[in-house]
């Protein structure tokens, strides 16, 4: 009896996962909607080619339901659906999503529909920007807000990882570098869609880039450097720990000498060290009648 109910389990599981993959496979809009489709029982009526009429009735073909309105203007959009608890939200891109600007005013503002998400950019489709009806737009992430303030994503979509991204790590290819000289970065995690990498000098912030999972980059000031990456996903994200490099000028520095002894008789051996970072030439001055030049090593 146990071994025809497992069966028969198994079948119903496979036969819900497959409609579910059905169901809830995410089909990009590349073309304009019908109009009357749209229009019908859409909350926004006198809106017609508005960024808002467009999301909603967006989000509304997405989910195969009639969703909440979200209430008032585009700008607004945001912080209404945290308020009322609708949707949930956050700052990594996901397919079906609905990306929120306003004009740092929390009202005015635009709205547009995450199409699909690549490394460093999103397609979102939309009306009434710049006047259109309809379009797809790619929007590079490291400029996401342009003229106006980037508030987040609210996913309205099933179409986001079940979890966040978990074991981000980075290295770097070298912890000593010169003024320019080119450093690669290598990252990686487990579920991430995306990683963005945050490296300070002397605790200062120099960069904040979205990146694959190699970067390669250079460093015009010398200083003591951290650096690490978000790696995220459409639902969370994770930082990994930070690892430290350190970039030099040209000029010689660190410079350090010793000697075994401090007294020594004729004809007996002493034994010098020295080094010093940078260097490609040494001038070995033994005051005051022996002098060596082009000296290099550490003994």
């Amino acid at each position: 009896m146990k071994k025809k109910f497992f069966a028969f389990f198994l079948v119903v599981v496979i036969l819900l996962g497959i409609i579910s993959t059905e169901v809830f496979a995410f089909s990009p809009r590349t073309t304009a909607p019908d109009y009357q489709t749209y229009a019908s029982g859409n909350p926004y009526p006198f809106l017609i080619g508005n960024c808002t009429w467009y999301a909603w009735a967006r989000a509304r073909e997405i989910l195969g339901y009639t969703p909440s309105t979200f209430n008032g203007n585009a700008g607004a959009w945001y912080s209404n659906n945290i308020n009322r608890g609708l949707f949930s939200y956050g700052q990594q891109p996901s397919v079906g999503a609905i990306a929120c600007w306003d004009n740092w005013d929390n009202n005015t503002g635009h709205v547009a529909v995450v199409e699909s998400v690549s490394e460093n950019q999103i397609v979102v489709s939309e009306s009434g920007y710049n006047n259109f009806y309809f379009q797809t737009r790619t929007i590079n992430l490291n400029n996401i807000g342009g003229d106006l303030r980037f508030l987040g994503y609210i996913y309205v979509s099933p179409y986001k990882p079940l979890s966040p991204p978990t074991g981000a790590w980075i290295s770097a290819n070298k912890s000593l570098g010169a003024i320019n000289e080119s450093i690669t970065f290598t990252c990686g995690s487990n579920g991430a869609t995306g990683y963005t990498i945050g490296i300070d000098r002397d605790g200062t912030r120099v960069l904040t880039q979205s990146i694959s999972t190699s970067f390669t980059t250079s460093f015009s000031t010398k200083g003591s450097y951290t650096a690490y990456i978000t790696a995220w996903n459409g639902v969370g994200m994770v930082d990994s720990s930070t690892i430290n490099f350190r970039i030099y000028d040209d000029s010689p520095i660190n410079g350090w000498f010793s000697a075994d002894k401090t007294f020594i008789t004729v004809g007996e051996t002493v034994t010098f060290k020295y080094g010093i970072e940078n260097a490609t030439y040494m001038h070995f001055h033994l005051d005051p009648i022996e002098s060596y030049t082009n000296i290099l090593g550490t003994t």
